[in-house]
């Protein structure tokens, strides 16, 4: 979920104590903020042993266990306080929160007990050293650069290896995990997130559009990423012929995890499965008549459903084909925003943390779909963002972000004392989660925005949707799913909302609501919600409106883009005239599409990374945009190739 610590920033109201004093010990500003340690040696300063990772855990999170000899604890990477969170989960509270330089994502304790942690808005991410005394704050040791927006972490079996996953640069890179060298970078699909590597040293990697994963062999350093394709087709009796043979997209790839075949399979010893938690979606189809906005109508199967994509890391590929109807209704309390998970082993339970219903469910991680084998769902606090399981223990510990706490659940039930069994004829008695408040209340002015933010990832709100689905599920983090729906009017792709909604009205591809709180009334409406509140829907429109959007990212051809900038701004082309300095509009619409009516100038910020591109996703790159003769927007087609490749090299600037 989006920092809240940026959107303080974006109010101006930092100034207030964001940051209150209470009886949890703080580390001051670390030194960085003066200095740059992307230079610095990034070795130990302690020679005693540090707190030693849980499970030999390789894979990050947004919460990392540790043990200090016989104590338990937590690691938590807290984007809204730009904070790792230092947590006793025996004692049942904070111990100390250690300030960062940026926004982190997730953290990974390496085998020497050092720690990592991405900082998703200034495209590093930090090596930071424990003290031997777990109270006192974590040492920062260095600083190193990776693509921009730096999210996903993870270690080779052989803990020789970091990979870093970079979403909004879309690229995996791979460093020495001792020296935090660059080895390589490679290039991937858009909006890769989470990274696991299996006993094989292939690396996997989850995207959050698409319904893709990438594969990356380690062991040859020339190999390129291959993709496996998690599309699958819906299985009902209610749907058409047409429906049926139809491949779903898919979105929410937040997370990875792996487990292990059991050992009485026959020849499975020794094997993996990459279990990749998602939502499988149905857009409909853009081109006959539609009966209803965005998506089919209901045949059994929603056109949003979680799935868990199986893979088959040998073969490289998915062992998911179908999408099963279990429900007669739309709305169950599923899981359409799966944010972390995690394995345990003892048990072969995937554990998958569920923003929107607050939950975090047990699944059998041999089943077929493990949605479809539920055992046991926890609530927690709101904006379940990481999860990491304690597998000699059965101790699971999720990270809220929103409710800025932790939740500590003992998945091994406690076996009730001879009084109580005799009193009763159940079996043994599951603990209850317990919460620990984290130290971070933001300042009073953020409590609207807040509120809107709690309603932008809320599901199963039959205000919002008459099937369950949150603003969140489209606009994902406030971007898009690079989806193309069925709507009444035509095909239509989800825009970007984050970082591009200030001075852009009128909204909506006709530009026919002039304010925000309208144009959202609009779309919950053709959503099948109910509708909120007037205060409500303002409350949404703060939130969007100061939600920040992607980092800058500077690496670009400067005399390639002043060329095309030149160009952009040419009267031949006319760009500049409709899309106002690149990135504001003439706030106007224009008969861009003879086929239909006029649309409203989108705002060009983020071009670069929300394609496919036109209200109807007609063109999936900006080359194909700019290259097509029949295009009624400016004259690019008949550019030479060089500068065309200019104008694309400007527009990917903005």
């Amino acid at each position: 979920m989006r920092p809240l610590v940026v959107t303080c920033l974006a109010l101006g109201a930092c100034a207030a104590p964001l940051y209150p004093r209470g009886q949890v010990a703080h580390a001051p500003p670390p030194e960085a903020l003066a200095l740059d340690l992307s230079h610095r040696a990034c070795d130990r300063i302690h020679a005693d042993a540090l707190p030693a990772r849980v499970s030999g855990d390789r894979q990050g999170s947004a919460v990392a266990l540790v043990r200090s000899g016989a104590r338990l604890l937590a690691y938590v990477a807290d984007a809204d306080s730009r904070s790792i969170h230092t947590v006793s989960v025996d004692g049942h509270r904070e111990l100390v929160r250690t300030r960062l330089n940026g926004t982190p994502r997730e953290i990974l304790v390496l085998a020497d007990g050092r720690v990592v942690t991405t900082l998703a808005d200034r495209a590093r991410f930090a090596v930071l050293e424990p003290d031997v005394d777990p109270d006192a704050p974590l040492a920062l040791l260095c600083e190193r650069d990776a693509p921009s927006e730096p999210s996903g972490l993870a270690l080779s079996p052989d803990d020789g290896k970091l990979l870093v996953t970079s979403s909004w640069g879309r690229a995996l890179s791979v460093f020495d995990a001792g020296t935090f060298t660059e080895q390589r970078t490679l290039s991937l699909p858009r909006d890769p997130r989470s990274v696991l590597v299996d006993a094989a040293g292939v690396a996997f990697v989850s995207h959050l559009v698409g319904a893709k994963m990438s594969v990356v062999d380690l062991k040859d350093p020339t190999s390129q990423p291959s993709l496996v394709d998690l599309a699958v087709r819906k299985s009902s009796p209610l749907a058409s012929l047409g429906d049926k043979l139809a491949m779903r997209t898919g979105s929410q790839g937040y997370a990875l995890a792996k487990v292990g075949l059991p050992a009485n399979v026959a020849g499975a010893a020794g094997l993996e499965r990459v279990l990749a938690p998602m939502v499988s979606v149905d857009p409909g189809d853009p081109v006959h008549d539609r009966a209803m906005y965005y998506g089919p109508p209901f045949d059994g199967v929603p056109k949003e459903s979680p799935i868990v994509s199986v893979v088959d890391p040998a073969a490289k590929q998915t062992l998911s084909k179908f999408l099963l109807a279990t429900t007669g209704g739309k709305v169950a309390g599923k899981c359409l925003l799966p944010r972390a998970a995690a394995v345990r082993a003892k048990t072969a339970s995937l554990l998958v943390a569920c923003a929107g219903t607050d939950a975090l469910l047990e699944l059998d991680a041999l089943a077929v779909d493990p949605f479809r084998a539920e055992r046991r769902r926890f609530s927690v606090p709101a904006g379940p963002e990481g999860v990491a399981v304690d597998d000699a223990t059965g101790t699971a510990v999720i990270f809220s972000q929103l409710g800025a706490a932790l939740t500590v659940i003992h998945l091994d039930p406690i076996e009730p004392s001879p009084a109580a069994e005799a009193s009763r004829d159940a079996g043994p008695v599951p603990t209850t989660p317990e919460s620990i408040a984290l130290d971070y209340h933001p300042a009073p002015a953020l409590d609207a925005v807040a509120r809107g933010r709690a309603l932008f990832y809320r599901t199963d709100d039959a205000r919002i949707a008459d099937d369950g689905l949150a603003c969140a599920s489209c606009h994902i983090d406030g971007r898009d799913d690079a989806i193309t729906w069925s709507t009444l009017l035509g095909a239509r792709q989800t825009p970007m909302l984050a970082g591009r909604l200030e001075g852009a009205a009128p909204y909506g591809w006709e530009g026919k609501r002039a304010t925000l709180p309208a144009y959202i009334s609009s779309t919950i409406g053709n959503l099948g919600g109910s509708g909120l509140t007037a205060s409500e829907l303002d409350e949404l429109a703060e939130y969007l409106l100061v939600a920040p959007g992607p980092p800058d990212d500077a690496s670009a051809d400067a005399r390639l883009v002043r060329r095309g900038h030149e160009l952009f701004d040419s009267t031949e082309q006319g760009c500049g005239g409709c899309h106002v300095n690149g990135e504001a509009t003439d706030g106007t619409t224009h008969d861009v599409d003879p086929s239909r009516e006029a649309f409203d100038t989108p705002t060009l910020r983020f071009i670069r990374g929300s394609a496919p591109y036109f209200h109807d996703g007609r063109y999936p790159t900006l080359e194909a945009l700019l290259s097509d003769p029949g295009s009624r927007m400016g004259h690019s087609a008949a550019l030479p190739e060089a500068d065309r490749a200019a104008l694309v090299a400007y527009l990917r600037t903005l």
